[in-house]
């Protein structure tokens, strides 16, 4: 009796070991499956971050848009077509609040990896981390001007999470997904994508490069078919009402936002105001601290320096002037016109009675909703 017991264990352990061999096999072949899905929809495998992507998306596949704590409702209707048009993408729609939460989290975040490391070794970039990471989550408290909080905002979601901003006053064209052939430009190094808002050497293919240089602007201005808007400063600039980071990380972002706590602190001591409340911004002021004229002085500092890279660039505008393609510098995708500003009756964008180009994947209502004056107008 007691020898069939113990044959009958001998079994049942037989089975169950049996059984765990085939789990730990099952197991192994659906996460090997998973990591090759991974990295055929953007992930990367860990340790091959340089290798050939094959991707149909970026690896970040969230979408950011911003509105004030007062307008929550009509912004969730503008940002309905970006969700219905990309399924498979997470979306959020931050308030103030909910950014400023977001910054203070960041900011713990960073006090708990100081905690963390015992021996700091070369600890200046961590410290430069905290001070960057304190004073934006200050700032983004502080804060009355709703144009440049929005600006850093958006800033500071691209810098830690990656993915897609938009402003409520777009409309996509076509899901993001096919933007671009995104494992093409991938593989070719790019991390950033922006697009052209202003380019008046489009349309004067002889003219001074640089108006801004020395007795370009007098020598050319009367050869100018339509004067620089405000805030324009560059015969070239680019716009950052949508913006493309396929990876959290990119250096841009914490220089701007770093350039952009630098110039409002200027703007405080000149004030002798104890905090940025007491501060007062004009439109003028948000254009050229976190606007378009200080995204573009940014982006060219980057493709003109180290972060450029390759592909070469001369670092001449002219060279991003009239583009038909995209045009990769360094890291940097570049997009013509018609990307994120058709429509437009400058820049040689096509215009709107010409139709929709095929390039085309945005449209920018120009709401403008962070003017002052413009407040209480349609979001979208």
């Amino acid at each position: 009796m007691r020898g069939h017991r113990r044959r009958r264990l001998l079994a049942a352990l037989t089975w169950a070991a049996a059984l765990m061999i085939l789990a730990i096999l099952y197991y192994k072949q659906r996460t090997g499956s998973n990591d090759k899905d991974d990295s055929q929809h953007g992930g990367e495998p860990k340790g091959h971050h340089h290798h050939h992507h094959h991707s149909h998306t970026i690896p970040s596949k969230k979408i950011w848009q911003v509105t004030g704590d007062s307008r929550v409702q009509p912004a969730r209707v503008c940002a309905q077509p970006w969700i219905t048009s990309n399924p498979g993408w997470a979306h959020t729609l931050h308030t103030d609040s909910t950014a400023a939460a977001f910054a203070a989290a960041l900011e713990e975040q960073q006090q708990h990896r100081d905690d963390d490391d015992d021996v700091v070794v070369g600890g200046g970039d961590d410290e430069d981390e905290d001070d960057t990471n304190n004073r934006l989550s200050e700032a983004l408290a502080e804060l009355k001007n709703r144009g440049i909080r929005a600006d850093l905002i958006r800033y500071m979601l691209l810098r830690a999470e990656g993915g897609v901003y938009t402003d409520l006053d777009t409309v996509p064209l076509r899901g993001i997904d096919d933007w671009l052939p995104w494992g093409y430009w991938l593989d070719r190094g790019a991390r950033l994508v922006v697009g052209v808002e202003w380019d008046e050497l489009a349309s004067h293919p002889d003219r001074d490069p640089d108006p801004d240089g020395e007795g370009g602007d007098q020598a050319e201005g009367r050869s100018r078919q339509r004067p620089r808007p405000k805030g324009v400063l560059h015969p070239v600039q680019f716009c950052q009402w949508t913006i493309v980071a396929a990876a959290p990380g990119h250096p841009v972002f914490k220089a701007m936002i770093s350039r952009a706590l630098a110039t409002l602190a200027g703007h405080r001591a000149l004030w002798g105001a104890p905090t940025l409340r007491r501060v007062v911004l004009s439109e003028q002021d948000v254009l050229g601290i976190t606007g378009p004229a200080a995204w573009t002085e940014v982006l060219l500092a980057h493709m003109r320096g180290a972060g450029g890279g390759r592909p070469a660039w001369s670092g001449e505008l002219s060279e991003l002037s009239g583009l038909r393609a995209p045009r990769l510098v360094g890291d940097v995708l570049v997009l013509p016109v018609d990307a994120f500003a058709s429509g437009m009756e400058h820049s040689g964008a096509t215009r709107v009675e010409d139709g929709v180009p095929e390039t085309a994947v945005v449209r920018h209502l120009f709401r403008g909703s962070w003017r002052e004056g413009n407040g209480d107008g349609p979001l979208c």
